[in-house]
């Protein structure tokens, strides 16, 4: 899909990835563009600590260039080719939940199309080990979600540019329709080759070609990864095998049911019951740090990860009346929220901000009668 490259801001200290597409032809620079625009304004507003952030993007006269959020570490394809094959089944599925986290805000995910239009899910269609990083402290990040559609809005071709022979969902494959639970069957075989150190199927050395990969995903039942790893536990193969199945039907219905099932299987936690949460880091606007605590998974699929677009009428911090265009308040200045996560904080600060502002007229006010009373006790010391 293009080169990558590693840069940094020259006015702020911040590192960014920088990738670049360029398109074969004159023709595909004009079709692709809309498509390129129209993936950069969605991806954009993802927030989610295990998908990576896409900051801005940059159309050029033959080249697009997408500026995104620079992740130090390497791909889970660099980790199981280079490093440790299979992985040890705790430290795969540890990653495996936060990619099925990752997965389930995006399934659940309600953003603003180009024309302000609202839409819910995302699909990301290329699922693979080449497009999750793992960050040095085994922390996943899903990169190229530049592949997204509106859920089931439009259908595949053999042979299109979606998705990776290994990976891809038979009805991928067959160029039908496609939703969630295709990005269902390409975790599952992902969560298959960490734990068993391949594909289902895969070349076998060279001997079958990326159609007969293909096709094995339509026709051909997987060997039960229990046969190549005996620590594979029974309910652990029927995960895997169940989000692998043929027929989508079959499968988990969505990511938040695969990983209900994956944390049951590993005698963690009932789903509903107190899960463990994520802490991410949020930079607040005036430069301190703060620990953004997510609420447990089943709060966070009924209130799909609070990630719903922005509607204010009236400033958070003073009351004054704005429009859905408006950045900042015209009246008083404060910043107002446009990012689909960022409506608790967004609160906190103008709160903050309300608190700060009234402290601010209390300090004003008590300088003022110091000042005062200093005037009246010097009139009083130098009068005869």
């Amino acid at each position: 899909m293009g080169v990558v490259y590693r840069g940094h801001h020259l006015k702020l200290p911040r590192e960014v990835a920088i990738k670049s597409i360029s398109p074969a032809s004159q023709k595909d620079l004009r079709r692709l563009r809309h498509r390129f625009e129209k993936e950069a304004f969605i991806q954009s507003q993802l927030d989610h600590p295990s998908i990576v952030k896409i900051y801005d993007y940059i159309v050029a006269a033959q080249t697009y260039y997408i500026v995104m959020e620079w992740v130090e570490g390497r791909s889970l394809a660099h980790l199981l080719a280079r490093e440790v094959c299979p992985l040890p089944t705790e430290r795969a599925l540890n990653l495996f939940e936060q990619m099925l986290e990752a997965v389930s805000y995006a399934q659940s995910f309600v953003y603003l199309g180009q024309d302000r239009s609202s839409h819910k899910g995302l699909i990301h269609r290329d699922l693979k080990p080449a497009n999750l990083l793992i960050t040095l402290d085994d922390h996943v990040k899903i990169t190229d979600f530049g592949i997204v559609k509106l859920v089931g809005s439009e259908k595949t071709s053999t042979g299109a540019n979606y998705g990776s022979p290994e990976y891809v969902s038979p009805e991928q494959a067959e160029g039908g329709s496609v939703d969630t639970r295709s990005d269902i069957y390409s975790l599952g075989i992902i969560l298959y080759e960490m734990l068993t150190g391949r594909p289902p199927f895969h070349d076998h050395g060279g001997r079958l070609s990326q159609l007969d990969i293909v096709r094995a995903h339509i026709h051909r039942q997987p060997q039960p990864p229990s046969k190549i790893n005996s620590q594979i536990t029974g309910e652990l193969e029927a995960i895997i095998l169940r989000a692998i199945e043929k027929r989508p039907e079959n499968r988990f219905a969505s990511a938040i049911e695969f990983l209900r099932a994956v944390r049951q299987a590993r005698g963690r936690e009932a789903y509903g019951v107190a899960q463990s949460v994520t802490v991410a880091q949020a930079t607040r606007s005036d430069g301190r740090t703060h620990e953004i605590v997510s609420p447990t998974m089943a709060d966070a699929a009924r209130e799909n990860y609070s990630t719903q677009p922005i509607k204010i009428d009236s400033c958070p911090a003073c009351a004054a009346p704005v429009q859905s265009s408006d950045v900042r308040c015209r009246q008083c200045g404060q910043e107002l929220a446009s990012s689909p996560a960022t409506v608790k904080l967004s609160r906190e600060e103008a709160s903050e901000w309300r608190r700060t502002r009234a402290f601010g007229l209390w300090l004003g006010v008590a300088a003022a009668l110091l000042a005062l009373a200093a005037i009246l006790i010097y009139f009083a010391s130098t009068r005869p």
